[in-house]
């Protein structure tokens, strides 16, 4: 059994691709909950009072886009609007990627991507805000 590594949840709308990477995620050792909507993401990382680790959401679910999450996440006061946020993108334009970015995500995965690929993603932002954490960016 792999090592707890955190709490993720994963907002994606087509079934298959929640399933795939709830799959893989949890093999690895993250407690995954799974949602189609943005509400419902919402309303389930509010439930958790800050302890989910990260959130991995489509660029375009159902009623808003993760662009819009992210943003809407980022309003939240307190350690919910702090959580880490990857987009899933088949959108990969500089600007796209620039827009998603400007909203608060911290990451960005362009589709069809590898799930090592959106793995590598998610270390990097957590290594990123564990050093920020730790008082570490921008030291020299």
């Amino acid at each position: 059994m792999a090592e707890f590594r955190g709490r993720m949840l994963v907002v994606e709308e087509d079934a298959l691709a929640r399933r795939i990477v709830a799959k893989r995620f949890a093999r690895s050792g993250w407690s995954v909950q799974v949602t189609s909507t943005d509400e419902e993401a919402l309303e389930l990382l509010d439930a958790a009072a800050g302890d989910v680790d990260i959130v991995v959401t489509d660029r375009l679910p159902l009623t808003f886009s993760g662009f819009d999450l992210a943003k809407r996440i980022r309003e939240i006061p307190g350690p919910v609007g702090a959580t880490a946020v990857v987009v899933v993108s088949g959108l990969d334009r500089p600007s796209d990627i620039a827009s998603v970015l400007a909203a608060g995500a911290d990451g960005f995965v362009s589709r069809p991507f590898d799930l090592a690929d959106l793995e590598s993603e998610i270390e990097r932002v957590l290594k990123v805000r564990s050093a920020a954490d730790d008082g570490q960016v921008g030291r020299t």
